[in-house]
């Protein structure tokens, strides 16, 4: 009965309707987030737009004040209206295909890389009660108003399997890592004047590690929705693997220093980021160099099983220096005081034109760490 309605409607006001992806951090802070650029730019088709979600308290919403600052900031955008109301997100999931085949759904994802982040366009951001609120738990964590302060986090199987225990999340382990092989990172940050904030799943393992100026906010009582928003953007950056945690700090334009970054056909985001990766290994324990598989799409998958299964193929972490000589080049960036040498340039050019515009992912001129190329030049070309 709705749908020819909605037929109907569409012939004299072209537009569109778009679930809004609620129940992973990453995809409800990107997803949403690249709508809104696109539809800033004007990239994408100039209809109005209605953008549907579940009530911001829904149990299946990971971060109910993320979509609820989504849902300010949509009041500012013309032609497009967002809804929060349980009873009509379910029932445009049930439609969903029928809107697909009546052209009136506007899938909200990400087919690769997308340039648009690289604009970096702020969308959403905290009212004045808001930032008050934040500062105040701040000062609560005995962190002062002046101090710098960097984000970590280190991605762990924990997380899903305690949402989740029913579901087999093991294709996702590859994009683990060990966070005590940040420890000598942190140190040096803590000798640089940062306070350090560990972000992330309140089921983590603690950091074998201690300082006044190291904080696990993941296990605190601090730990919100609100803050894990908050802390992003008040960081002056932020240093982790790829998960909704650090995706967050796209929506601030916080500068994220990526590191055992995996899949090897990907890389970070914002205009500002920088990265490392992990290395890949076959059967025989030798590293494959990315140069001899990026072109190749059966080798650009998401699933961490597949990769062993089908190609005899698996990610090996960054090691503890070598996420320390980028924390060091990050640090030095912030601080306006990193310079390339002659050499360092030629490098850097010949990773765009060899490696870069062979990347079938996206060509897109990935910002890697300049210390981690030139140790690790044979893996991107000849």
């Amino acid at each position: 009965m709705v749908l020819p309605f909605l037929i109907f409607i569409n012939k004299y006001k072209k537009f569109k309707i778009s679930v809004i992806h609620i129940d992973r951090l990453g995809h409800l802070a990107l997803d949403t987030q690249l709508f809104f650029i696109k539809h800033e730019v004007r990239s994408i088709q100039d209809v109005s737009y209605f953008l549907i979600a579940p009530h911001v308290r829904n149990k299946r919403v990971i971060n109910g004040e993320l979509l609820s600052m989504f849902k300010s900031f949509s009041k500012g955008v013309d032609g497009v209206i967002m809804a929060c109301t349980t009873p009509l997100f379910i029932l445009v999931n049930c439609m969903e295909k029928a809107l697909k085949d009546n052209n009136l759904l506007y899938e909200m994802k990400m087919e690769s890389n997308e340039s648009e982040f690289s604009l970096g366009l702020k969308t959403i951001s905290f009212d004045s009660f808001q930032y008050l609120y934040g500062m105040k738990i701040l000062r609560k964590m005995n962190i002062p108003k002046s101090n710098k302060i960097v984000s970590i986090f280190a991605r762990d199987s924990s997380y899903l399997k305690n949402k989740s225990p029913q579901e087999d999340w093991s294709y996702h382990d590859y994009r683990d890592c060990d966070v005590n092989t940040y420890i000598d990172s942190i140190k040096y940050l803590i000798n640089k004047g940062y306070t350090v904030v560990r972000v992330g799943s309140e089921f983590s393992d603690k950091l074998k590690f201690s300082d006044k100026n190291y904080i696990e906010y993941c296990l605190s009582e601090f730990k919100s929705e609100f803050m894990d928003l908050f802390l992003i953007s008040v960081s002056d950056f932020v240093v982790g693997t790829t998960s909704g945690a650090t995706d967050l700090a796209i929506l601030f334009d916080i500068p994220f220093l990526g590191v055992n970054y995996a899949p090897f056909m990907e890389s970070p985001l914002g205009k500002n980021d920088l990265f490392i990766q992990k290395k890949i290994v076959n059967q025989h324990h030798k590293v494959v160099p990315y140069k001899d598989i990026i072109h190749n799409t059966k080798y650009h998958l998401f699933d961490g099983n597949r990769m062993r299964i089908e190609h005899n193929m698996h990610y090996i972490d960054n090691t503890p220096n070598e996420i320390y000589n980028a924390v060091i080049e990050m640090t030095l960036r912030m601080e306006h005081k990193f310079t390339l040498s002659a050499k360092q340039k030629v490098l850097l050019n010949n990773y765009y034109k060899n490696f870069c515009s062979r990347n079938v992912w996206s060509n897109k001129s990935a910002p890697i760490s300049i210390k981690w190329l030139e140790n690790n030049k044979e893996l991107y070309f000849n």
